[in-house]
C-alpha cells in the first residue's frame, strides 16, 4: 500500500498539495479565511459537524470540499453533510467511488 505522499506523487501533485496528519478540527481553526483550493477530509468523521463552519470558511470561491467514506458510514456523517447541504454557497452530489465520496463546491462570487 502507498502512503499519502506517494499517492500524491503518482498523481502529478506531490508538489501542489500539502498533507498534514494532525487534530483536523485544530488546524481548520487556524487556517485562514480563503487559503484552501480544496480539502479533503479523511478524518474522525463522527467530529467533522463540530468543525463548522470553518471547512466553508477556509474554502476560496470555487473551492472544493471532498468528504471521504459518506457510503460506508452514513450514520458518521449525516449531520455534516446535512450542514453542507443545507448552506447555500455549496451545490453538492455523493459520488460512488470507493467507499463514497462527498464532493461539494463553494460557490463563486
Amino acid at each position: 500500500m502507498s502512503t499519502h505522499l506517494e499517492a500524491a506523487a503518482e498523481a502529478g501533485v506531490a508538489g501542489q498539495v500539502e498533507l498534514r496528519e494532525a487534530d483536523g478540527g485544530a488546524v481548520l481553526r487556524e487556517l485562514p479565511d480563503g487559503c484552501l483550493d480544496a480539502l479533503f477530509l479523511d478524518s474522525e468523521r463522527t467530529e467533522y459537524a463540530g468543525w463548522w463552519p470553518h471547512p466553508r470558511r477556509v474554502l476560496r470561491p470555487g473551492g472544493l470540499l471532498i468528504v471521504d467514506n459518506v457510503l460506508s458510514h452514513p450514520d458518521e456523517v449525516a449531520e455534516f453533510l446535512a450542514l453542507v447541504e443545507a448552506d447555500a454557497e455549496f451545490t453538492s452530489t455523493t459520488a460512488a467511488v470507493g467507499k463514497g465520496l462527498h464532493l461539494a463546491v463553494r460557490a463563486t462570487a
